[in-house]
C-alpha cells in the first residue's frame, strides 16, 4: 500500500504541475479492506471527491481487491466507470466496489 500511495502522490504532483484534468484519489480509502470494514467512509470519501472534482475529465484510483491491484477510471461527463485490469483472464468480483461507486454517485448528486 505504501508504494502505491507514494506513486499516487507523485502523480498528483505531476498532474497539478502540468495542469492535466485528472484527479487521483487515495488508494487506501478505496481498498477492499476499508470498503468491507468502513463502507460508509469509502462512500463518503468518493462522494466528496466526485463533487469536488466534477469538472475533471477523469477521476482515478488504484483499487486493491485483496490480492491484485486494478486501476479504476471514472469519467464524470459520460457517467462511466472503467476497470483496467491486467489479469482480465481471471474473474474478479467487483460488486462491492460497484456498490460503493453507485452509492457515492447518489450521495454526490452529480
Amino acid at each position: 500500500m505504501s508504494l502505491v500511495r507514494c506513486f499516487s502522490l507523485c502523480m498528483v504532483q505531476k498532474i497539478n504541475k502540468q495542469q492535466i484534468p485528472v484527479a487521483i484519489l487515495d488508494p487506501e480509502m478505496m481498498s477492499i479492506v476499508v470498503m468491507e470494514t468502513e463502507k460508509k467512509a469509502s462512500v463518503d470519501y468518493l462522494a466528496k471527491a466526485l463533487a469536488w472534482y466534477s469538472r475533471k475529465e477523469y477521476i482515478t484510483f488504484f483499487h486493491d481487491n485483496g490480492n491484485h491491484w486494478v486501476l479504476v477510471v471514472i469519467i464524470p461527463k459520460w457517467n462511466k466507470v472503467l476497470y483496467l485490469d491486467s489479469l482480465i483472464s481471471q474473474l474478479h468480483d467487483f460488486n462491492l466496489l460497484k456498490g460503493v461507486i453507485n452509492k457515492a454517485y447518489e450521495k454526490a448528486k452529480i
